[in-house]
Order: structure tokens, then sequence, then C-alpha cells
């Protein structure tokens, strides 16, 4: 491990977290992640097409609307209004050093290829950890039975172009800072709210 660390190579300890976070590793996927995650998105979007009958969550709406089907176009905009709708924690912001913590954690969770979500989501949350953009993320409140869903939604508002960042000690807008940074807001497809 020289300046990099690949995510998805092996088993995340604390000692290896530790080491990242002590000599400020740079985080890059494996190839054998990047394999792995590429093969459950296309698994997912084939069973998508494939699909006779509807997939909840997936091009259903949810809860009550579970039998309200979602056109293939419209698959994108159900996931970025999900991850805004559920951005409703507030109180303090969490310590930068647990956000960059919670960018790390989510980032070796989904390069395990069982999520169905897009590489270049995975890769984003990479850019955001690598570049020191933090979201901010509130202490207080959540949703359903996880107990994480509001402060997951505030964690990746950025990828998609929403919500605010700290960037070199200062507060930014989202959509603002990808301008200045030359990223573009990440699409989401079906199943990655």
């Amino acid at each position: 491990m020289k300046n990099k660390y690949y995510i998805g190579e092996s088993p995340l300890t604390f000692e290896i977290i530790e080491q990242i976070r002590d000599q400020k590793l740079t985080l890059e996927l494996h190839r054998k992640a990047k394999e792995r995650i590429n093969r459950c998105r296309t698994y997912l979007n084939q069973k998508v097409i494939e699909a006779k009958e509807p997939i909840y969550g997936i091009n259903t709406g949810f809860g009550s609307l579970y039998d309200k089907i979602i056109p293939l176009n419209q698959l994108g905009k159900l996931q970025e209004n999900l991850v805004k709708s559920h951005a409703c924690s507030l109180g303090e912001e969490l310590p930068k050093e647990i956000v960059k913590l919670m960018l790390l954690l989510k980032a070796h969770a989904l390069s395990l290829g069982h999520s169905g979500v897009q590489l270049s989501t995975v890769e984003r949350i990479l850019d955001l950890y690598n570049h020191n953009v933090i979201p901010i993320v509130y202490n207080k409140g959540s949703l359903g039975s996880s107990g994480d869903l509001a402060p997951l939604a505030n964690l990746f508002l950025p990828l998609i172009g929403e919500g605010e960042v700290y960037y070199r000690g200062e507060k930014h807008k989202t959509k603002k800072l990808l301008l200045e940074l030359g990223w573009s807001p990440i699409k989401l497809q079906s199943k990655e709210g």
C-alpha cells in the first residue's frame, strides 16, 4: 500500500481503516470490485427489462404506493426523489471526520457488488473522499426501521448535485461546487436511492 488503497480487494479491518486515515491514502476501486459492481448492475438492468411482474421499489412506488408501476424512463427520477425526500435529518452537523469515514465504509460495502448500483456512483463516492468534499450530515432524524435512511440521504445528496458540502474548510452549495470541479451530478438508476 504505497499512497493508494484499493477498495474491494480484501476485507476492511479497523487496522486498515486507521492506516487509510493516518497515512491519508487515496482510495481507488480494485479491478475485481469494478467487475462485481458492473455484473450486479447488468443483472438488475436485465431483470427490470425482462420482468413480467412488478419489482417492489425498483419499478414500483414505495409503501402504500407499492402497486404504482413506474415507467422505465422514470426509474431514475423515482430514485432521485427518494433521496431528496429522505434527507430530512436536522440538529448539529456530524464531525467531518465521521462523515469521511461514512464515505469510506459505504464505498467498501458497495464494492462487494451486491447492491445493484452503477460503477459511476461508487466512483463519485471515492471522488468525494479523495478530494475532501465532505457532505453535511446532521445528527438527528431518521425514517423507517433501519435508523440510517435520513443520514445516508444527506450523505449522498451531493451525488445528485443537491445539499451542502465542506470543501477546503468552507461550506458550499453542492451544485455550485460540482461546476467548479467539473463534475456532473450522477443520474441515479433503478434501486440506487
